[in-house]
Formats: structure tokens, sequence, C-alpha cells
């Protein structure tokens, strides 16, 4: 199994020979001679290359003992090496032990360095916003000359340390991207010693030898992030930020760069470029602009986009549409009508042992991620002098503009419309750019709902309001707002004890505005939170009646809501010092990537673990046929729960459902048809010019994957395909095709699957009649994958087509057509929860001569409705820990407990309720987590247990739970890869669903990726078999594991009695410890925790 690393015909002449001295010694790989699986690295002989026949000089006893040396050398790495590096590296390391081998053969042979290297071993991206890289790509792509390395290393002469810029003397290596040139010379060091850029087409502004921005990769482990942290801090560098996967961005001039290429466990330093730095957002808006100015006469525009005017007709009418374009896409333009640009300067944050410093809380406990650094305020002022003079020369704009945001890390710059798209290419290009983005202006976004809140339909449910008849009103509890203020007035409002805290950011005679002219701010306070016992007023009151809020009136002077300056110090903050743990906010932007406010959002979450933000999802649903991947920012946070709408018993019935006859469900069969109960999969079945049978319906059948997959060719299957049902991959010819070749091949039945995630459902059609009669249905990838999977381990299985499916007569089933869905640039689920947001009372302003009746009170509908009712049932469940209603469903004083975000998280998604309705366009909503309803609706019956004697019958569907256990985890994180935490059960009933969820707040990424993950984690259901020794993974089955989304949850449908084990590991942890929080339900017994699988079982 030797592989042959590098071969040479004609070796050059070498002076090497046994005892020589005096000459660089070249050396030739002959074999890479791997141990065993088990073995982290392989062994290396090297040998001259002076002659072809090398080994003839070399005593054979003297190679055997070399051999030998060198693996012993090998085994004790393996017994002492770094156990924590992420699993797939271990072939990385010897991939570039070959790649550097030849390399240094070929450095030593002459000529550029061309051929054949070993193939890669799989690939390792980074997760930018513009594009993924494939570090593995990158770096054969050096060796084979196709692009240089990032840096050329110096002779190794030690770099003077560069004068220091800013107080008190500590050291920035911030300051460098302001100047031409690092001064990281020796005074008495010539040229030759210092290291230099050699890729300077793709960094920008640098110069060989400035400070600039980069990438570094690593393999993953705790302690590369350690030896690198060192490295960069000897050479006067800092990590800017972490992106997935285990790479971060690095501030440093090349000296910087080259130490960190020689930290082992670095794979790759590559170059940060000017594309990687700016937001996709320009991809849209300047191509408008671009058409706008080439579509009238009078205007030029030069090869950088700047555009010059030849008369003022031109100008104006140009002005005019350009104007309308901005505002249209949410872009703030000022009064002198230039466009608001926002850069963000490269933060610093903590690696390695250092990112271990926790933030801790009043209430204790821990488990925080430390905030990165903002910008010192000297370095804002200068990099916004810098960057005032260069747009105005390049935007050829005197008037253009910039001033520091000194909270926010952000240099704001103004410039006129037809200078945008060079300012934007100059400031990508500039060093100290991190982030070139649009100032974006923020868009806004009771009775019977708080009942559905509150799970008053759910079976086995008495009472109206259960969580208010078990004394759990909110009472205690400080919820944040940011609105358009509230009317205090309102009787809802009135209470002198409502508001723990009312701030205003634009301030009236040194007080903030008690007005809310627009009236949303006091529908939303109404929904969380009003109170009132005047006649007719209760009807009307809030989820949590009786919590306080704390406000931010975020109306600006001219009506409009302005933004804060950042989302922590200015914003969050406030709230969180006046007690608020819960946020509610219903605004957000258009905006779908990272931006550097969702960044905030997820730093000051992770930060402050107890905080949990919430956000209207948005209503862009009806932007698309599906309203799938409308979620804006900041509602694709990870940390946050984003909110998304369903119809309420005030709904007008959806008349959108024309479609119903074409609904069908999948029903799994087999030796497990009652655990995947839970599956409910929808289908849509084709129209009758693809397959026309005379119903869709089809009893259970064997299920066979065609081959090939996606069915467009004659099946090289056909015999096993004959006489079953087919499934089917979507894409690369008709749907009418596959039906032939399907029933060609004696099929009984098809199920297409989605090859996509942004179309759930797609209306299968032919121009023609294709005559084929076999019943023939679509459903979307996630189930699809889902399917196969169980089709392909777990043997006996069946699928069978009932319906067609029936409308609900509860409307909250269904989704409102312009609630934004999922999912987010990195494919998380969105929103996370459903609830009410269609047709809301609440309480609205009075006029402004108040009189009479303080109790107004108006419908609203929009996500703006459901996130507030939503942050109510939240507050309920807080109150719930808080004043020790866990575990037993009953106030006992002594079982309080302070819950985490996470925690709370778990505990709703673990009990939401799947809506079996239909979304704007009549197709079915497909079962959670899905990209239209997330996890499903909040139920808080389902949730968690109030008290004795309620009907436990079909809990799990709607019903109270039997048993409910929670795990904070605050305290006692997973702190290295591979950790992991059991939990033992004994399931006693098999009416419920056996649930488990598990929720962690992750550390935010650079606001240059695309907000994958930085820990991942994973859940595990297993169950002993009954009657034997054996046991089974139910979940997640093979390949289907989440390496996505920072929630994840196990069902198990009518569970068989018996032992059951939740596992919780930590698959990769990139950034300090990690905490989690796991809720579970069903009928059991909590046996033991911190436990084994092996223990239990």
């Amino acid at each position: 199994r030797a592989r042959d690393v590098h071969a040479s015909s004609s070796p050059a002449p070498s002076p090497w020979r046994p005892g020589a001295s005096g000459s660089t010694r070249s050396l030739q790989v002959i074999r890479m001679m791997p141990m065993s699986r088990r073995t982290r690295d392989g062994a290396w002989l090297v040998v001259p290359p002076s002659a072809p026949n090398t080994m003839r000089g070399w005593p054979r006893r003297s190679v055997q003992l070399l051999m030998s040396l060198l693996l012993l050398a090998t085994a004790m790495r393996m017994v002492v090496g770094d156990r924590t590096r992420v699993e797939e590296d271990e072939t990385v390391r010897a991939w570039r032990l070959q790649i550097r081998a030849a390399e240094f053969a070929a450095d030593h042979q002459g000529g550029a360095r061309q051929g054949a290297f070993p193939p890669l071993p799989g690939t390792r991206p980074i997760k930018l916003e513009r594009r993924v890289l494939d570090v593995y790509a990158e770096c054969a792509a050096e060796q084979v000359g196709r692009h240089p390395r990032l840096v050329q290393r110096g002779d190794g002469t030690p770099p003077r340390g560069r004068e220091l810029r800013e107080e008190g003397g500590r050291r920035d290596a911030r300051w460098g991207l302001l100047m031409e040139e690092s001064d990281d010379l020796d005074s008495d060091g010539d040229d030759a010693s210092r290291a230099k850029w050699t890729w300077l087409e793709m960094m920008g502004n640098a110069t060989s030898r400035s400070t600039a921005q980069f990438l570094v990769a690593t393999d993953g482990s705790e302690r590369v992030q350690i030896a690198l942290a060192a490295a960069l801090a000897s050479a006067g560098g800092a990590v800017a930020g972490y992106v997935p996967v285990a790479s971060f961005v690095v501030v440093g001039t090349p000296t910087a760069a080259a130490a960190a290429m020689a930290v082992p466990g670095v794979l790759w330093v590559g170059p940060l470029t000017p594309a990687d730095r700016t937001t996709r957002t320009w991809d849209f808006i300047l191509p408008l602009l671009a058409q706008v100015y080439a579509a009238r006469s009078g205007t030029a525009v030069g090869a950088n986009g700047q555009v010059s005017w030849t008369n003022a007709t031109a100008r104006d009418a140009a002005m005019a549409a350009a104007t309308s374009i901005l505002s249209a896409g949410g872009i703030i333009v000022d009064a002198s009508g230039r466009v608001m640009v926002e850069v963000v300067l490269p933060p610093l944050i903590m690696i390695g042992a250092a990112s271990t410093k926790r933030r801790r809380n009043e209430e204790g406990g821990g488990g925080g991620v430390a905030m990165d650094e903002g910008v010192p305020a000297l370095l804002a002022i200068a990099a916004a002098r810098e960057f005032a003079a260069g747009v105005a020369t390049t935007a050829s704009d005197d008037g253009a503009w910039a001033r520091p945001v000194l909270a926010s890390s952000k240099v704001r710059v103004g410039v006129k419309p037809e200078g945008l798209a060079a300012a934007v290419a100059w400031l990508g290009a500039h060093r100290a750019a991190h982030w070139v983005a649009p100032h974006l202006r923020r868009l806004l976004r009771n009775r019977v709902s708080g009942e559905v809140i509150q799970g008053k339909f759910g079976p086995g449910v008495s009472g109206n309001a259960p969580f208010w008849e078990a004394g759990i009103t909110g009472q205690g509890q400080i919820v944040g707002v940011g609105d358009t203020g509230a009317d205090r007035r309102s009787c809802y409002l009135s209470a002198a004890t409502k508001f723990a805290m009312y701030r205003g950011l634009v301030m009236e005679n040194g007080a903030p505005n008690e007005m809310d002219d627009q009236g949303h701010g006091t529908h939303v306070c109404g929904s969380i939170a009003g109170h009132s016992e005047a006649p007719g007023g209760v009807n009307y009151n809030g989820v949590a009646k009786d919590a306080q809020l704390a406000l931010t009136d975020l109306t600006g002077s001219n009506g409009h809501i302005v933004n804060t300056i950042n989302m922590n110090s200015d914003y969050y903050q406030h709230a969180y010092d006046a007690g608020a743990r819960i946020h509610s906010d219903s605004w957000g932007y258009s905006a779908k990537n990272y931006m550097v406010m969702t960044y905030q959002v997820d730093e000051f979450a992770a930060a402050n673990p107890l905080f949990l933000p919430m956000f209207a999802v948005g209503n862009y649903g009806s932007t698309t046929s599906n309203g799938v991947y409308t979620c804006g920012a900041p509602a694709n946070a990870k940390n946050i729960l984003a909110v998304g709408a369903t119809l309420s018993p005030n709904s007008v019935p959806p008349t959108y459902l024309t479609g119903e006859a074409r609904v069908w469900t999948v029903e799994i069969g087999g030796p497990d048809a009652k655990h995947w109960a839970h599956g409910n999969i929808r289908a849509i079945s084709s129209q009758a010019d693809v397959s026309n049978p005379s119903t869709h319906a089809i009893s259970a059948q064997s299920v066979v994957y065609a081959q090939p997959a996606n069915g467009c060719d004659a099946f090289t299957n056909a015999a096993a395909v004959a006489g079953q049902m087919v499934l089917i991959s979507r894409g690369a010819c008709t749907f009418a095709t596959k039906a032939q070749h399907a029933q060609d091949a004696g099929a009984v039945a098809v199920i297409i699957i989605n090859n996509i995630v942004l179309s759930n459902y797609v209306q299968m059609y032919s121009s023609t009649s294709s005559g084929v009669t076999i019943p023939m249905v679509f459903i979307p990838k996630k189930d699809g994958e889902m399917l196969a999977a169980l089709v392909a381990q777990k043997p006996g299985t069946t699928l069978a087509i009932t319906g067609p499916m029936t409308r609900s007569t509860e409307r909250w089933h269904n989704i409102v057509a312009w609630s934004s869905g999922g999912p987010t640039q990195d494919g998380r689920i969105k929103p996370d929860l459903m609830a009410p947001g269609d047709s809301i009372y609440s309480a609205i302003p009075l006029s402004h001569e108040a009189s009479g009746d303080t109790c107004h009170t108006a419908q609203m509908s929009g996500t703006s409705m459901a996130a507030p009712l939503a942050a109510g049932a939240v507050t309920l469940l807080r109150q719930y820990f808080v004043d020790g209603y866990y575990p037993t469903g009953v106030k006992n004083a002594s079982d309080a407990i302070i819950p985490s975000a996470a925690l709370l998280k778990a505990v709703l998604v673990n009990g939401a309720t799947a809506m079996e309705g239909y979304g704007s366009n009549g197709d079915p909503i497909e079962p959670p987590p899905s990209s239209r309803q997330g996890w499903g609706r909040i139920n808080l019956t389902s949730s968690v247990p109030l008290r004795a004697g309620e009907s436990r019958a079909a809990a799990g569907r709607g019903g109270i739970p039997t048993s409910f256990i929670a795990f904070d985890r605050l305290s006692t994180p997973f702190t290295a890869n591979g950790q992991t935490y059991g939990i033992c059960l004994e399931v006693t009933g098999s009416t419920e669903e056996l649930r488990a969820t598990l929720a962690w707040t992750d550390p935010a990424p650079s606001i240059i990726s695309d907000g994958s993950l930085v820990n991942d984690l994973d859940l595990r259901l297993t169950h002993l078999v009954a009657g034997s020794s054996a046991t089974a993974q139910l979940w997640p089955l093979l390949g289907l594991e989440d390496r996505v989304n920072n929630v994840e949850r196990a069902v198990w449908s009518a569970p068989d009695l018996g032992r059951y084990f939740v596992e919780v590991k930590a698959h990769s942890l990139q950034r300090g410890p990690q905490a989690y929080a796991i809720a579970v339900t069903g009928h059991l017994i909590h046996v033991a925790d911190a436990t084994t699988e092996r223990k239990c079982f």
C-alpha cells in the first residue's frame, strides 16, 4: 500500500553525500509508509537524489534502522499527540507532508513545480458570504503554480516591534492598515530579511510589505489555535474574526503571515480579497443604478463605474430614478442626496486559551463568550479621514464625507449615487475595510390568539388560558422592546409600574416622546404585556399581562424608525441593565446576508447566555411563489427566536386553497411504521398530462431508488423496480420522461424528490399527454432524503399514498401569505417558530386629546404581531422556571432556577406543534423542521406540564406531557471535541411521543462569513432492543447528521417500553467552551444523567 510521492528519471546532480558539510543538502522522498488507520502521521524515508540507484550506497541494516526509528517516532506521536483535531484532518496532515516533500524535491531540481500530486482528501471549506473556498484546492493550486503563495518568507531575521500608535502604548496591529508599509524592519537588517506579499492583485491597495487582512485555515484543534495566537502576537499580528470552518481573518504584516504559515496545524494562508469584504447586496443595487445612467443621454460612465454629466436635465432625471431605486432597497440617502455606506473596521477577538474567558452575570453561572474588542476612537477617526479623502477623489465628489461611529467600530460614508460604484470598489480595496455595506433603514414588520399560544385548543387541555389559571401571568418578568414608542395613556399600558424603562433615541425637551403616532409600538407592547381590568378591556390583554416592559422608542424626528449606533451597548445593554432577559423586535431589513447587525445580535447573545433576542421574520413571503428564502436580517441570526405568522381565529378563512384535491399524504409502513407517525409527509400529485391514474392513492408498497437516480434514461435496475414504488430525483429531464421510464420498468407508483431547497413543491405538468397511468407525486428535498435514508437503512420499510387531504378547520394551522420563510444563506432553518399574526387585536394609541374610553383596540396583521405574542409566551415560560414550577408543574420556590436562553429555546422547540395546513399558494406545509414553519407553532401546554389532573391523551400532539426533563449545562460546558453528555431514560408508556431537543448559543462568526456554525454539537437517540443486548440508533439516520443548525430535535412516536439513551456530543468546537441545553418530554422516568450508553443499557 505504499505510494510513490516523487519520481524523477534524471535527477539533478547534488553535492550531497554521507558526511558532507558546507552545502545545502538535497533530499528525495522515496515512499510514504502508512502505519494503520489509527496512526496520525505517516513515516518518511529520505535519501539523496544524487544517483538513480539511491539505495545502493546505503547498508541494508542502516536503512532498516532508520525506518525503525522513524516508525518509532510516529508511534510515539500517535500515543502523545493531540486528540482534539477535527477527524478529517488525520488524512490532511499526511497529504500535506506529501505535498511539502514533493515541493522540496522540485525546488532542488530546478524548474516550475508541475506534475501530478497526491489526490486531495475530501474538502475543507472556508465559508465566506460571497464564496466558499476549498482549502485543499487552494493548497494544490499553489503547489502546481496556478497561483503564488500569499507570502514569501524572509531569511528569518527577527522583526523589530512596530511603533505603537494608541492610547497607553498598547500594541494594536490595525494601525498598520493605514500606513503605506509596515514598520517591522530591523535597524541593521536589509530588504532580503523581510517577508513580503506575493499575490498583490488579490489584496486591494496592499503593497508588498504593508499590513493587510488575510485568511488562515487550521486543522481545528485547540493546540493550533493557541500556537497561532502566540505566533501572531510575537509577529505583531492579531485575529480579527472566526470564519467557519476552523479558519480566521488575521490582521498583520507579511512577517505575521509567515509566522502563521510556520505553525504546525495551519493548513493554508491566503488573501482576503476586496470582493470578500463587500456585501452581495451591492450586486443587486449597483447594476440597477448603472442601467439608470446608461439609459440616459447626457451621461458618461467610466470604467470604474464613475458617472459624469454633460447636461443638467439628464443629471436631474437620473438622480430621481436612482433615489427611487435606493429607497426601494431600503438604503438611506442623506439630506444632500448622498448614499450612506457603512464601512466596518476590523475587530479583534481572542482565540485559543484566551477565548475561554467567560462573561458572568449577576445571576451567576457564566457560560458567555467574550465579545470582540472594538476599534479605538483615534483609529476610527484616522480611518474616516482617509476614507473621506479617497472617496472624494475616486467618486469625483468634493462633498463626500466620512464620519466615525465610535461605539460600533464603523465609519459611515456619504457619496453621490453616480459615484457609488467607484466608491464601493475603492473602499472594498482599502486594507482597513473589513466590511462594506449600505446603511439600511429599519422596516417595521390578545384575546383568542393568546389562548392559541397557551395551548387552549390542545387535546386534554381545560380552561381558556391554562398558564394564567395556574398563576403564570408574567409577574416578575421584564421584556425588552424596540419599536415606535407606546402610548402610556392606554388603559393596557397606563399602570405606574408597567415600564421598567422608557428610553427614546430622539429626545424632546430632554425626555422621550410619549406619543406613538404610528401605533405600531403600542400594539406590540399591548400584545406582550398589556393589562386592563376595565369592562371590555380584559378581553384584549397581552399574553404576559403582568410583565413589565423595557422600551426603546426607535422613532426619529421624521417619524421613521432609526438605527441605533450598535445592537450592543447602544441597544440591548440598556434593556439588560433594566432587568430584561427577553427582547422582542418587530422590525428588520430586506437584506438576507449575515450583516453587521446580525453579527452584533449573535455576539451579544453569546456574551450574555441568559438573554434571548426575538425577531419578526419579516413580511416578504409574497415576493416569491412559495415564500422561501425571504427571511431578512437580523431575523437570520443564529442565537435568536425568529417568529413567523399563522392565521389566527380572527382571520378570514383562506380563499387560496383551490387545489386541495391535489394534496396527498405519504405514509411510512413496515416494522417501524408507528414510530414515524410524526413524519406527516405531504405530497402534490402531477397534472393529468404527466400521469393520469384513476387515483394517486396506493396501498403500502416496497420501495426502490431509480438507477439512474434522475430517471432520465431507461432504468438499469428495471428488474428491481418492477412491481415496486420508485423514488426519482428531480432535474435533467421532463417529468413526463421520468414517468414514462418508471412505467416502462414496471413501477406501480412514482415519488419525485425535489433536488433543491428553495422550492419545496413544484407543479408537475407536460405540454403533451404522456399516456402514463401510475400514481405520481412530488415531495420536498428534505422529506425525500429522509425517506431514501429510511428505505436504505431499515429493511422492510414500505410507503403508501393516501388522500386527498382535507382542510383543517383550525385556521392557525395555515401560514399567512406574506410571512417570510427561510432558509438563511448558510442553510439554517428560519423561522424558528410560528405564532398567530393575522388580524390580531391589541392596544392602539388614543387621540392626542384623550377623553372617555382609554381602552382602544384594533386589528393589525404582520409578523410584527406574531413576534410579541411569541415573546409573551417565552415570558410565561421563563416565569415557569424562575418561580419553581419545574419539575412538578406546581409552584415551589425551592425549585426555582434561572434558565438560559438556550433552555428556553430548547423547551419551546421541543413542544412546538406541527402545522398541517397550507401555505400562501395552496401548497401543503412540509413537516417540521422546514423553511416555512420552522419547528412548528408555539404551544406552551405541550412544552411543559402545569399541574396534576389534566388529561394526557394525545400528549406530544398538542396535549400536556406526562414527564418533562430539562438540563441547562451553562456552568458545565463542553471544552474539547469528542466530549459527550448522556441521559438515561425508561419509557413507561407508548401513548406519547418521546421528544428530545438540543439547543446552544453559538459564538458569532466574522461578518465576512455566511453566518455558519462556529461550534457544532450533535444529538443522538438510541434504544435497547427488547429481549436482547442489541442497541438501535433511532436518530439521526446515517447521513442525515445536522451540520447547519444550533437546534436539533429527535422525535420517536409510540415508543416501545424500555430503556432509551439521549446523547449530546461536541462534534467540533472552534471557539471557547460551549454551553448547551436539553429538553425531553414523554411518558418516561429519568434514570440517570452524565452517564454512558453502556451504563444505561
